[in-house]
């Protein structure tokens, strides 16, 4: 039988994880550029696109700031049983359910590849570089919206023409760290990092977070 005190424990540690998942569930994700001046927020199923207003309306009169409207567009859910899936519009992010061990998958129409481990090693690695790569994109759906599909080509190959690549760093406690969109593979790493400067997590988690590996976070 557990003690008394154990117990309260128990209890109190329960209470705090299920507050935390509710709270998160319910907070914005934001990620800024390194600069700044351009924001993305995720808040309500609505991923919201704008750039950041200078203090001094001055500045914004003159970098034509002054009245711009933000962009709004659908983030929705599309997770399945083999993948913990996140879209807004043909903009995917995707990782396995299960522990990361292969070097390459494909969700939602879009080719994922296993770049870098950054924190780990081939045991167990918990923090990712991973490229995301839309092949090419369909005719325009009934719903108004298009979707990518996977060529049948060499991921490997540098030199095909693709809709978009997008890089982006996984971390197991925080969900995306930080992400970037390209028109074409860059080869070297310091290229891929370079791309993560577009969007930089402000917030306390990120895309994908809270849903990963809920066993191992009670655990630690």
């Amino acid at each position: 039988m557990a003690r008394r005190g154990n117990l309260g424990v128990v209890l109190l540690v329960a209470s705090l994880l299920s507050s935390c998942t509710t709270s998160r569930a319910k907070d914005p994700i934001t990620y800024v550029d390194v600069s700044r001046t351009f924001t993305n927020i995720i808040e309500n199923s609505i991923w919201t696109s704008r750039a950041i207003s200078a203090y001094e309306p001055d500045v914004n009169e003159n970098v034509g700031l002054a009245g711009r409207e933000s962009l709004s567009s659908l983030y929705a859910d599309c997770s399945d049983s083999n993948f913990l899936c996140a879209r807004n519009g043909i903009d995917v992010f995707a990782i396995p359910r299960s522990r990361i061990q292969t070097r390459s998958y494909v969700a939602n129409g879009v080719r994922f590849r296993i770049e870098k481990c950054i924190r780990g090693n081939t045991d167990h690695c918990s923090v990712f570089l991973i490229s995301g790569t839309c092949d090419e994109l369909s005719d325009v759906l009934a719903d108004g919206e298009q979707e990518c599909r996977t060529r049948s080509l060499e991921p490997d190959d540098q030199k095909r023409e693709v809709a978009y690549v997008k890089y982006f760093v996984f971390n197991d406690d925080y969900g995306v760290t930080a992400f970037g969109v390209t028109s074409s593979v860059r080869a070297s790493e310091s290229d891929q990092l370079s791309i993560l400067t577009q969007a930089v997590l402000t917030s306390n988690y990120g895309i994908l977070c809270c849903r990963s590996r809920p066993e191992e976070k009670v655990r630690r």
